[in-house]
């Protein structure tokens, strides 16, 4: 596939990176025997200082809800609190809940960023059963994807013109569904709950631990304001 990308891994390098790439990063936390894979974030990329995306601007409530598939949990998570943005990025344009970021911001804070993933498009049927079953969320699509220049187009529009779509719904229109519509300009018409992984350790150890398990949330919340 499009720059090495598998169904258990869209990882791809900086110097990969293409303008009009939708680019996603799992943000991770480590607790005491276990590894976790809060969620993905998604946006579109431009240039090194310019990636496309929306996020929380408005602090709600939280709810954490077990999925019934083994090692997955669905986090009903409220908005964090907006943080500030890097030098880079401090006084960059925001529409709504549309923002832009430098890459470095994209990929989290700390010592350690995130890993830089590449979502494909076009992707034969196996290849999307295979990765799904793999991280329980979108990470391709068999859809094709339009010209870079229509995706930067609908991207740019977005922060620059405003419209429903820059309001932040958590299961209808995040990160996720405004990366999609800017890459196909269709809309993506399932909810997508944000998912949590397990790479070490046993779901059934996390739930005996409900200090670390409050912590995987708390920590979530924090990232997703991003």
């Amino acid at each position: 596939m499009d720059r090495g990308v598998t169904p258990e891994s869209g990882r791809i390098e900086r110097e990969q990176l293409r303008p009009g790439d939708h680019i996603y990063t799992w943000r991770t936390q480590k607790i005491p025997g276990h590894k976790i894979r809060l969620y993905a974030h998604h946006g579109i990329y431009e240039s090194d200082v310019k990636v496309i995306q929306i996020t929380w601007t408005k602090a709600h409530h939280t709810v954490a809800t077990v999925n019934p598939a083994p090692g997955a949990v669905q986090l009903n998570l409220g908005a964090a609190m907006q943080k500030g943005l890097c030098p880079k990025c401090g006084g960059a344009k925001r529409q709504g809940d549309v923002v832009v970021t430098c890459l470095d911001c994209f990929l989290g804070t700390g010592k350690e960023k995130d890993e830089l993933c590449l979502f494909a498009y076009g992707v034969p049927k196996w290849f999307y059963d295979q990765s799904y079953r793999v991280f329980r969320q979108p990470t391709c699509s068999m859809e094709p994807e339009d010209p870079v220049k229509e995706a930067l187009s609908r991207a740019n529009d977005l922060l620059n013109n405003g419209g429903a779509r820059c309001n932040y719904d958590l299961l209808h229109n995040n990160c996720f569904h405004l990366a999609f519509y800017c890459k196909t300009g269709k809309d993506y018409h399932h909810p997508v709950a944000l998912g949590v992984e397990i790479s070490t350790g046993t779901w059934e150890e996390l739930l005996n631990e409900p200090q670390s398990f409050g912590v995987a949330v708390k920590t979530a919340l924090q990232m997703q304001a991003q």
